[in-house]
């Protein structure tokens, strides 16, 4: 096989591929033009003029890795290897472009991660608690480049401090109306989107009952109900309770990544997001469920940046109190390190998930 063999309908086959990759809340804020038989550009757009989750750009950044391993994984699964190069944005801070090149690749074979690439998903269910496996802690292990290490947080004790840590983070999401902004336009209310999305999350895939939903749903309809209710009725108390302690010990575990060397740089953030994306991936092919625990690195990394997230004395109070509970946790210098939390779990797969857009609506011209 040579280059020469590359025709568009194999870019095509990529990239309706590549289009499942996870993206933050599902806005999957990319765009594909193809350039030729060999090469297509991708448009990366970040959301920090107005996600508070986002506010330095580190989560897009580290999102773009997440999508560069899964079209690799494909390019790899139709015979290809990959070549990115970065292009010039024009004055768009908050855009990034890059270039993808194919090239032949002499030994083709079934890349073991590809056909979970479409059925991978978020697991916001509570889970089996059941300890992985040395076999399946291995598998973990064999996703990580040098300079990659995973701590592992499995006893009854770890999970139920983790689930307070992640409790005491929701607090900071609901008590502020930057988080009420994000968290009004990422749910689906729509409906017939109840339990699919292909722009959003679906309310269904939540994890909380149909009453919760159906006062979530009232609740964010502006941030003055929301606000009352969270202050005044305790009204998050149960999804702070369900979403996040609960799931924290209905899991076999939480996974801590952390990175030797760490710059904070572009190329850093996607160096991680494609290990992050080959845990994920390979938690799938184990029929493991995995749900992403990002904020208390996010919220961290806040913290050491000084950045004012919020107008909200309280939101910010309570990060810090957060961060210092994270410290205690996993240790001042893996905090320093982190890259991505997530949990483990023995699950069947969700019924209810975000799906994606078309990828006619993905390409540019």
């Amino acid at each position: 096989m040579n280059s020469e063999h590359v025709i568009p309908d194999t870019i095509l086959q990529i990239l309706d591929s590549a289009r499942w990759c996870p993206s933050p809340d599902n806005l999957q804020s990319w765009k594909f033009k193809i350039i030729s038989e060999t090469s297509f550009e991708i448009h990366c757009r970040d959301e920090s003029d107005w996600m508070v989750y986002d506010l330095n750009g580190h989560v897009s950044w580290l999102t773009i890795g997440l999508l560069f391993e899964t079209i690799d994984i494909s390019a790899k699964q139709h015979g290809f290897n990959t070549r990115y190069e970065k292009r010039p944005n024009g004055d768009d801070q908050q855009l990034t472009i890059f270039l993808v090149t194919l090239t032949a690749d002499e030994i083709t074979s079934q890349h073991p991660l590809f056909n979970a690439i479409k059925t991978r998903s978020v697991q916001r269910k509570l889970m089996g608690s059941k300890p992985l496996s040395e076999r399946e802690k291995l598998a973990f292990e064999q996703c990580l480049p040098t300079g990659f290490e995973l701590t592992w947080f499995e006893s009854s004790s770890e999970k139920k401090k983790i689930g307070k840590l992640l409790y005491g983070n929701s607090h900071t999401r609901y008590v502020m109306k930057e988080g009420y902004d994000v968290h009004s336009k990422i749910i689906d209310f729509r409906k017939g989107y109840e339990t699919f999305s292909p722009t959003k999350i679906p309310p269904k895939s939540l994890g909380v009952d149909p009453i919760t939903q159906a006062l979530t749903k009232w609740a964010m309809k502006s941030w003055s109900r929301f606000h009352f209710v969270e202050k005044y009725l305790f009204g998050t108390v149960w999804a702070k309770f369900r979403l996040d302690y609960l799931t924290a010990i209905k899991c076999s575990g939480h996974f801590l990544l952390t990175k030797t060397e760490t710059d904070k740089s572009l190329d850093d953030f996607i160096e991680t997001g494609r290990v992050v994306m080959r845990l994920w991936l390979t938690a799938e092919t184990l029929g493991l469920g995995c749900q992403p625990e990002y904020t208390p690195i996010m919220f961290a990394e806040f913290q050491r940046e000084g950045i004012n997230f919020s107008t909200d004395a309280r939101a910010l109070q309570n990060a810090s109190t957060m961060d210092e509970q994270f410290k205690g946790l996993v240790g001042e210098e893996k905090v320093r390190t982190c890259a991505f939390l997530a949990r483990i779990g023995r699950s069947s797969a969700p019924t209810s998930r975000s799906v994606r857009k078309e990828l006619s609506d993905l390409l540019i011209g």
